[in-house]
Parts: structure tokens; C-alpha cells; sequence
């Protein structure tokens, strides 16, 4: 989920139970809003703590590829490591909305 509240964009991920600190969110750069489909994904941490049912990871994504820009389409995926081993990832899109 992306919001764009005055200006200020968050990204959020829903989470109805705390996903654990085991697992992995893997992000691409803003795409163009047409692009359905990205194979360019870079590790941004770990999913943080829920806090109301989501959680945020504006912070982990702007670290790595700078402001989010309006328009612009987003691609994340998370996936949970245990000792080694990863599920599948699930992967979320989403276009970021003018204020």
C-alpha cells in the first residue's frame, strides 16, 4: 500500500500478525507506471515490527533508492529465511498516487 498524504508518501506492507524478523523485503527502483513485470530486485532489509496492521517500510526504501517519485510504480518482495533456506517470495506492486 502507497499513500500520498500532502505530499508525503508513504509504503507500507499490511500485515495482519508480525511477520517475524526473519524475513527478507527485496525492492527495484521506481519503475514507469506501465511496467507490470520487474526482474531488478536489490535486498533492503528485513520486514520491520507491524504497528496497526502495516508495516512501514518508506525508511528501508528510501535508503536504497532515494525519494519516492509520484507516479512512479513499485515493486516488493518478501520472502522468509530460516536457517538458510527461503520460501517463495510474494511479490506486491503498486503505483505511487499524486497527492
Amino acid at each position: 500500500m502507497i499513500t500520498n498524504t500532502g505530499g508525503v508518501i508513504a509504503v507500507k506492507l499490511t500485515c495482519p500478525i508480525d511477520p517475524g524478523e526473519n524475513t527478507v523485503l527485496r525492492a527495484s527502483p521506481p519503475q514507469n507506471s506501465a511496467v507490470r513485470a520487474c526482474g531488478n530486485f536489490r535486498i533492503i532489509g528485513t520486514c520491520p515490527a507491524p504497528a496497526q496492521g502495516s508495516a512501514n517500510i518508506t525508511a528501508l526504501y528510501t535508503a536504497e533508492f532515494g525519494a519516492v517519485p509520484v507516479g512512479k510504480r513499485l515493486f516488493v518482495r518478501a520472502s522468509t529465511m530460516v536457517d538458510g533456506f527461503e520460501s517463495l517470495e510474494r511479490q506486491f506492486q503498486a503505483r505511487v498516487p499524486a497527492a
